[in-house]
């Protein structure tokens, strides 16, 4: 039997807790077992810590999919029943959606107060297109009517509050006396209950009223009461789930105008009249006579099947049951009635009464026993036939069939043109142990429990918590929630022979994970428990819903359509897949098809018979190839490979006859040519992207379909070429086959599916939803979910478009579409860097291109890692290439956005524009040593041509200066001051350097140091810069308000630095004399006021203050050697006269005046000098009199900034003596 189909398996992601509406449904009289607003969690938050709870928390016990009938969006819907059977989930299942539709990512999730029954769910459709009900039977016989709108899970905002509005109860008194066993609703206003005692209910809603009206299907009358007891002894009732069942209780219906079809237990098909109640027909469901007495019985436990085939005539009808008996068989009945009251125009009849319609037997051996778990019949609008799907059940595995069928040669058809869907793997090996492996046992195994989609975390925590059970250990639950913590105690030991026993701790160490693997194993299998088979004949869905999982069908590729089928079944191959899919064009390669399927066979044969050792040998000696540059040609390379695996003595005789035999049908090896394995080769690499632009975007259901596909799509496409490659490398060249044509392509195309894999299997973080946690995406889903968008379903069914849609998807991620495969892999990186992911960009460096435009990617990575040196050695190797030549393109985009426009635009330019960008990188990095240097490289280059954009070396020069500022090199920056063009820049700059070089946290000398350097800088040649910096510190110095306190000429700490003595020591060193004694005038004025002064009896400081002013004053020439001050300044007043000064100005109401000021002359200040010398004398002598001016000068500090406003200043006449008072203005000297 041909393999047409192929299926991809995946959970459901869970929605998170914004998009999740929990609503609490109480009974039929309104209570709860907890109140509503309890704070119980949710249970995706409850933790699992055996086999039972897991499988009651989280396994549903039924699950399905209900497409609606409207075309409008959301119009499928994936439900199951979770939780002990207590609560009901409904979610999305679209795979796309028109661009303007509104996503709608809610679970709307309804908790119940007691379990669903087992056949407790029914969903069918309104007459509005955007509402659905469901109608729910629990375990305590009430029925509950859900009214859902589609917007609901578009906008859960939008959820009624009253929710009796929208849900309710449906109360019959029926429910009160007898038990149901299920519910059916073919509308909203008409719903069918099916009885425990045998009876049909049919229950009618009055649209005025909103009540419900009842009529009973019951062929028992009060006259058959007594033979019914009679013959129950002949028919016990069936025990199921705690029910006694009568013998024919309805097991299936479905409604057709005013008829009721039932499949019953008792194997029977009956027909009732809707409004007369009367019993029209019954049959026994193979159509044969039986004797009453006659014990045959449908299994309860099993779902039953019965439905009308869509595509009939209005008045004639086919309708489908099945009976699992003789090996199980359908029956296709065909049904004319009228849609009126007239009961006699009804008639039913087998339409093909010699033939048996048997399913396809999923075990012909018998050796197993398979249960009928879904049958669905849909109308193929492409071949305008029906469509007949089937899924058979044996414990947690299945088995899924189809057939297209007409009505001409139903027989025919049944018994020859079944198809087989390959099943999905719902066990993987465990990884094998190879002792010199070159991965760890703990990192192995790692990664292959935690690979995407392989377990989900709830097994992986339920699975840890029995094993720390089993080792005695205990875990809190923050731990299993966090991370798999090792399910190992196996430690390091030494033995007799005291040396560690390395081999043995990893025999140890394996053990123990593979212990912890078969306690996941056992219970993840139950995961794929096939609940129920869903298939929508609008968009041509076909879908398998499992206990934790979810699985659609897709048609295979060209590649499995020839590795999943026989090569004897070859020859019916294209026959059968033209006539199911006219759309599609099934063509292989100019080979023979078989020939090409041989080879490849046998390649995967070959490899799968590695052993463990071999094949880590054979994928290590792979990586260095594909990873490691070499100048070694490509013959060479291939014997390297051969021998350094050594592959001669590796493959066993026994395996090299086996491929030599799987090599038969070609004669051997000598059978693989050139053409042939180019054929297959070409084959495995297949795809040809559609044009034009679609209209639908994916769900998110559709994005966790479309990514588990293509991991499976990028995994045989791998294994399909290492399998390839280790024939090419095994098989001697010949004529007819040149290996080293074909290494270079395979070793290309590896490359290429390891990256994508990479992207597969590592995941980044998602910035969650307020309130939510964080989550993990993986870089593949999240660079690419979007970006290839899928085709409408209105030309063609989804099976096929989502095949075509994962190839596209393949073709898009491996750069072939819209970059090369080299620049793909960059353009990977910069989105990596881009996102900040330092770590992943460091793993995937190893698919590098040795490219310019990769070499200056990898210098960002290791800026941002902190490696300037290796950063810059990088962005050195890129220079010449990435400065000039041609552009690769637009940068901006190749970079993932990393580069902004301007960045961009500073690439092939020339090298100063280059290394311009380089500093800017450094700077922003705040790397200023690299900076600096990338800087004078610009400059350098500058030198010989003109600048590319204007003020460009200014724009240098200012890194330059800022970066050797950041390192403190003054010397440098002053350097690169000097030679800026704008003045207002170079005086900002030159104030910036001064304040740099004092400030003690940038400074690595003292106060004094930097004088020094500041004194050795050429201020000399740039005499607007010293004028500069000469202003910025006596603007600095006039703030000064202190004096250092202890010894040492300068004093600099975080909050005081002595500028005064900084100017004093600059001017004096450019022979300033004149301003030299302008800087000792205000210190002098500093100690004044300062108490600490006032109080020495020796007067030291005031003495070396007034002496150095003397001194230096002299220096100046004599029609010079003045100082204009204030009068307040003026050293000869003392504290009283400041005091009445002071006392005058604040008596004084009229406008303020001009400062007054004073001419002090050298005389004046040796005079003074001469006073402070006898003061202290008498001090010494005790020769002093009470009220001298001495001791007002204790009582007062004077005015904080040494000034005195007023409208007139007095001083006493002796005291002024040879000097004059002016009032306002500049002072003049007299002579």
């Amino acid at each position: 039997m041909l393999n047409l189909y192929s299926e991809t398996a995946f959970q459901v992601k869970a929605a998170p807790s914004s998009k999740r509406t929990v609503i609490q449904l109480p009974r039929a009289n309104g209570s709860y077992d907890r109140s509503k607003y309890s704070k119980k969690p949710e249970r995706s938050d409850r933790l699992a810590t055996d086999d039972r709870s897991y499988a009651a928390e989280y396994l549903a016990t039924a699950s399905s999919v209900f497409f609606h009938q409207s075309h409008s969006f959301p119009r499928s819907f994936f439900w199951r029943i979770v939780s002990n059977e207590k609560t009901l989930e409904l979610s999305n299942a679209d795979f796309s959606r028109n661009e303007k539709d509104q996503e709608a990512p809610a679970t709307l999730a309804f908790q119940f107060q007691d379990r669903i029954s087992p056949r407790g769910i029914s969903i069918c459709d309104s007459s509005k297109s955007d509402e659905f009900y469901v109608f729910v039977l629990s375990q305590e016989n009430e029925v509950f009517e859900i009214r859902l709108q589609t917007t609901f899970f578009q906008r859960p905002n939008s959820i009624p509050q009253d929710l009796r509005s929208w849900c309710s109860p449906i109360r019959a008194s029926s429910l009160s006396i007898d038990k149901a066993f299920q519910v059916y609703a073919s509308n909203p206003q008409d719903v069918f209950v099916s009885f425990a005692s045998g009876k049909v209910q049919h229950w009618r809603k009055d649209d005025e009223h909103q009540q419900w009206s009842h009529i009973n299907y019951d062929d028992k009358t009060w006259g058959s009461s007594f033979l019914s007891i009679v013959s129950r002894k002949a028919h016990p009732d069936i025990d199921f789930e705690g029910m006694r069942l009568a013998y024919n209780t309805t097991h299936a219906m479905v409604r057709s105008g005013q008829y009721i079809f039932t499949s019953c237990l008792n194997h029977s098909l009956r027909i009732w009249h809707l409004q007369s109640g009367k019993l029209v027909d019954s049959r026994d469901l193979l159509d044969l006579a039986r004797d009453p007495q006659e014990r045959v019985s449908l299994n309860p436990a099993e779902p039953g099947y019965i439905q009308f085939l869509e595509g009939a005539t209005k008045h004639e009808q086919i309708l489908m049951t099945y009976s699992p008996l003789n090996g199980g068989q359908v029956k296709l009945w065909r049904v004319r009635h009228s849609f009126d009251d007239d009961t006699e125009l009804f008639s039913i009849g087998d339409m093909v009464p010699a033939s048996k319609l048997s399913l396809p037997d999923p075990d012909p051996t018998g050796s197993s026993v398979w249960s009928l778990t879904g049958l669905k019949v849909i109308f193929d609008k492409q071949t305008k036939d029906w469509q007949a799907w089937v899924l058979w059940r044996n414990h947690n595995y299945h088995k899924a069939y189809t057939l297209n069928f007409g009505l001409t040669d139903v027989s025919n058809q049944w018994q020859n043109q079944w198809v087989k869907v390959l099943p999905v793997a719902t066990k993987a090996l465990a990884p094998d142990f190879v002792l010199a492996d070159a991965q760890d046992v703990v990192s192995k195994w790692l990664e292959y429990l935690l690979f995407p989609g392989r377990y989900s975390t709830a097994v992986l925590e339920t699975a840890l918590s029995q094993f720390s059970t089993a080792l005695d250990l205990r875990l809190s639950s923050s731990q299993r929630h966090k991370s798999l913590q090792e399910p190992s105690q196996v430690v390091l030991r030494k033995y007799d022979d005291s040396t560690m026993d390395y081999e043995r701790f990893a025999v140890d160490t394996d053990k123990q994970w593979r212990q912890f693997w078969r306690i996941l194993e056992s219970m993840n299998e139950a995961r794929f428990a096939p609940l129920a088979l869903a298939a929508d004949a609008v968009a041509g869905t076909v879908m398998l819903t499992m206990a934790d999982m979810c699985c659609t069908i897709r048609e295979c590729n060209n590649l499995e359509l020839l590795q999943t089928n026989e090569t004897t079944d070859l020859g019916t191959l294209q026959q059968i897949a033209r006539s199911r899919w006219p759309y599609r064009k099934i063509s292989f390669t100019a080979q023979d098809p078989s020939r090409v399927s041989v080879l490849l066979a046998a390649a995967r044969k070959f490899l799968d018979s590695f052993s463990p050792e071999l094949t880590a040998d054979f994928l290590q000696t792979l990586d260095e190839d594909l990873y490691t540059e070499t100048e070694v040609d490509t013959p060479q390379r291939i014997i390297n490979f051969f021998n350094q695996i050594d592959f001669a003595n590796a493959v066993s005789d026994d395996q090299d006859r086996e491929f030599k035999r799987s090599l038969s049908a070609l004669d051997g090896e000598q059978g693989i040519t050139n053409d042939i394995y180019n054929a297959a080769l070409q084959l495995v690499l297949e795809h040809k992207p559609r044009h034009g632009r679609p209209h639908q975007v994916k769900t998110d259901f559709g994005i966790q379909i479309t990514m588990k596909a293509l991991l499976e799509d990028i995994i045989a496409m791998r294994h399909a070429l290492l399998s390839m490659l280790a024939v090419a490398i095994y098989v001697d060249d010949s004529e007819n086959f040149d290996t080293a044509r074909f290494f270079d392509a395979l070793v290309q195309r590896l490359r290429t599916q390891e990256r994508n894999l990479w992207l597969a299997t590592h995941f980044r973080p998602t910035t969650p939803a307020s309130g939510e946690d964080l989550a993990s995406i993986s870089i593949l889903e999240d660079l690419y979910a979007s970006a290839v968008l899928p085709q409408s379903t209105d030309h063609h069914p989804l099976p096929y478009l989502l095949t075509l849609h994962v190839k596209d998807n393949l073709h898009f991620i491996s750069g072939e579409s819209y970059l090369a495969p080299e620049e793909a892999a960059v353009y990977l990186q910069c989105n990596l860097l881009k996102h900040g992911d330092f770590q992943l960009a460091s793993d995937f460096l190893k698919f590098q291109p040795p490219t310019p435009w990769s070499t200056y990617i990898k210098g960002r990575l290791c800026l941002a890692l902190g490696n300037t040196q290796e950063a810059s050695s990088y962005f050195r190797d890129a220079s010449h290439s990435l400065a000039g030549g041609k552009a690769l393109g637009k940068l901006q985009e190749l970079s993932a956005g990393l580069l902004t426009a301007d960045d961009a635009s500073h690439f092939n330019g020339g090298l100063p524009l280059y290394l311009q960008h380089i500093t800017a990188l450094f700077e922003s990095s705040q790397e200023y040593t690299e900076a600096a240097e990338a800087a004078h490289l610009a400059l350098d280059a500058l030198s010989d041509q003109k600048e590319p954009i204007p003020n460009f070396k200014q724009s240098i020069l200012l890194r330059l200066f800022t970066s050797e500022l950041k390192c403190s090199r003054f010397g440098q920056a002053y350097n690169a001051l000097v030679q800026f063009t704008d003045p207002g820049l170079q005086r900002t700059s030159a104030t910036n350097l001064i304040d740099t070089m004092l400030d003690s946290s940038s400074s690595l000398s003292d106060t004094a140091g930097v004088v020094h350097q500041i004194q050795a800088l050429p201020l000399t040649a740039h005499p607007q810069l010293a004028q500069s910096i000469d202003s910025h510190l006596a603007s600095l110095a006039k703030k000064q308000t202190t004096l250092p306190t202890v010894g040492g000429l300068f004093l600099s700490t975080s909050s005081n630095t002595d500028y005064l003595s900084i100017l004093h020591a600059l001017r004096l060193s450019r022979k300033d004399y004149r301003g030299a004694v302008a800087v000792l005038f205000d210190r002098l004025r500093i100690i004044q006021k300062s108490g600490r002064a006032r109080c020495d009896p020796q007067a030291t400081s005031l003495r070396h203050a007034l002496l150095t002013l003397i001194n230096t004053l002299t220096c100046v020439k004599g029609d010079e050697a003045y100082i204009i001050a204030d009068s307040s300044e003026d050293p000869r007043i003392g504290g009283t006269a400041r005091k009445r000064l002071r006392e005058k100005d604040e008596e004084t109401k009229g406008p303020v005046r001009k400062r007054a000021r004073v001419i002090v002359t050298l005389d004046d200040l040796r005079r003074e000098y001469q006073k402070v010398l006898d003061r202290c004398s008498r001090i010494e002598r005790g020769d002093f009199e009470f009220g001298e001016e001495g001791a007002d000068e204790d009582e007062e500090d004077g005015n904080e900034d040494g000034t005195w406003e007023g409208s007139k200043l007095l001083i006493d006449s002796n005291r002024t003596s040879g000097a004059l008072v002016l009032s306002g203005g500049d002072a003049m000297v007299l002579t």
